[in-house]
């Protein structure tokens, strides 16, 4: 059996397209993270204005119900039932994680943003940390979305 890639050598200028591409693009992402400003700190620090903002303060309450709160006035604005929205659990998991981890209480809220971009922003105003929802796409943006238009008082409806 003849192998056919051996009795044709890779043509010297597909080699020499290929090489120039990849230093292209290295140095286009080398200058996007340096030049430009383009890791996602300064991006979410310097390129979004608050359009609007809710500050908010979950409390796990028994058997894996979670009340959101509105941290101006202290009225539940929403009550998540056990086993539904999965995602907006998950991220407060892991911000409350850094906040053990850096011996930090839970009277500091959280700040759901949405941008003059339109993207959704929660801060964690004790860590400083901060998250754009818009990078897990739609149907997580909607779960987040929610907190920040739902009226006190009404009816927690889960998306899930």
């Amino acid at each position: 059996m003849s192998d056919t890639f051996h009795e044709q050598p890779i043509p010297k200028g597909a080699l020499i397209a290929v090489g120039s591409l990849l230093l292209l693009t290295l140095v286009l992402v080398t200058y996007s993270r340096f030049v430009a400003g383009g890791n996602s700190a300064s991006y979410l620090a310097e390129d979004i204005s608050e359009v609007t903002y809710r500050d908010l303060i979950f409390k796990d309450i028994s058997g894996g119900l979670v009340h959101v709160f509105d941290a101006n006035d202290s009225r539940i604005i929403l009550e998540i039932a056990p086993g539904t929205e999965n995602f907006i659990r998950g991220v407060l998991r892991g911000l409350v994680r850094e906040r053990k981890s850096q011996q930090l209480g839970d009277e500091e809220p959280f700040r759901l943003a949405k941008a003059v971009n339109g993207h959704l922003i929660l801060q964690d105003l004790a860590t400083k940390r901060e998250i754009n929802i818009n990078a897990f796409g739609h149907s997580n943006v909607k779960s987040f979305a929610q907190l920040l238009y739902q009226k006190q008082n009404d009816t927690f409806q889960s998306t899930e």
